[in-house]
């Protein structure tokens, strides 16, 4: 626990306050690019295997699951994931590198949010299977993920059912969320990121566990299972577009920012683009255990009610 801690508190450091800005992009274009993040995802596997299999001794599969995730995310939780979709030439972003980081935060909905998004730390938005996503997402599937799945573990060693171990290691992520990551530090509470982090914990799991996992063993060495390829679109849903699926913001930065949420976001509802992509999203969405782990941990907690930020409130 003091590990996957420290490894937190490093995350926070190196992405403090980065947050998204889906409402910028919407109205536009961006070409799909899984194929590249699942390309950038196999090369990881690959080196764990290796890595794996030239030990020399036995390794556990929860041991190689980690060392896959921590291949995707960086050894120094860098989030390597998120910044090869940031600089990677094959993923197309919005804005493009052409705009500074300045310029972005200028042109965003945080463009009047004060402390910390003057800096310009706010991720670009790509396209993966048909959902717009902020970069940063990638980082939260692989290290908060992997930092979900290192406490799933470690419950489960204390004897917890996989059902309370999961729930008590999705809890405490969203304790960090409000106290460390996001809420209270930014001003910002993203939903989008609990579910990366999520789906993050979902997939290492699912590299040992179930009747399909992604490894398995053959005459004493590991290799990927050929009857169940990854596909980063499997783990990428729409409640990771935050024009969507809105962030919580705190009182004062909502409205700071509001009055340009209003704006841009009353617009879009009118475009044909937006209207069509949301239409899309309905098949890609649905409910999972992370929804009823929300809907039980926030309902306790009435400062995070929906409808006190209720953005279609505004357009009316």
């Amino acid at each position: 626990m003091k590990k996957t801690a420290i490894l937190t508190l490093l995350f926070t450091q190196s992405v403090f306050a980065l947050e998204t800005d889906q409402f910028h992009a919407a109205s536009h274009v961006l070409k799909e690019s899984s194929e590249h993040i699942n390309k950038y995802i196999d090369d990881k596997f690959e080196k764990a295997l290796t890595h794996a299999n030239n030990k020399g001794k036995e390794v556990a599969c929860r041991d190689l699951a980690d060392d896959v995730m921590t291949g995707i995310v960086g050894k120094f939780s860098i989030s390597k994931i998120s910044q090869f979709a940031k600089n990677s030439p094959d993923i197309e972003r919005f804005p493009g590198d052409e705009i500074s980081q300045l310029e972005y935060i200028n042109q965003s909905i945080y463009k009047d949010g004060g402390f910390p998004f003057y800096f310009g730390i706010i991720s670009r938005t790509i396209n993966v299977g048909g959902v717009y996503i902020g970069t940063d997402k990638l980082g939260h599937f692989a290290l908060v993920g992997r930092n979900y799945y290192r406490r799933y573990l470690e419950n489960l060693d204390k004897g917890m059912s996989p059902e309370v171990a999961k729930k008590d290691s999705v809890f405490t992520g969203f304790k960090q969320e409000i106290h460390i990551l996001g809420y209270t530090l930014g001003g910002v509470l993203s939903f989008g990121d609990l579910e990366a982090n999520y789906q993050g914990m979902t997939f290492a799991i699912s590299m040992c566990d179930g009747e399909n996992p992604y490894l398995i063993k053959e005459n004493g060495q590991w290799k990927k299972n050929p009857k169940r390829v990854f596909d980063i679109k499997n783990y990428i849903n729409p409640k990771m577009d935050e024009s969507y699926k809105p962030a919580f913001w705190k009182p004062k930065l909502w409205e700071k920012i509001k009055p340009t949420i209003k704006e841009v976001y009353c617009e879009l509802k009118k475009n044909p683009l937006y209207i069509e992509r949301v239409k899309s999203y309905q098949s890609k969405i649905t409910v999972n255990q992370n929804d009823d782990f929300i809907k039980e941990f926030f309902s306790s907690r009435p400062k995070f009610d929906r409808k006190l930020e209720d953005i279609d409130s505004l357009c009316e």
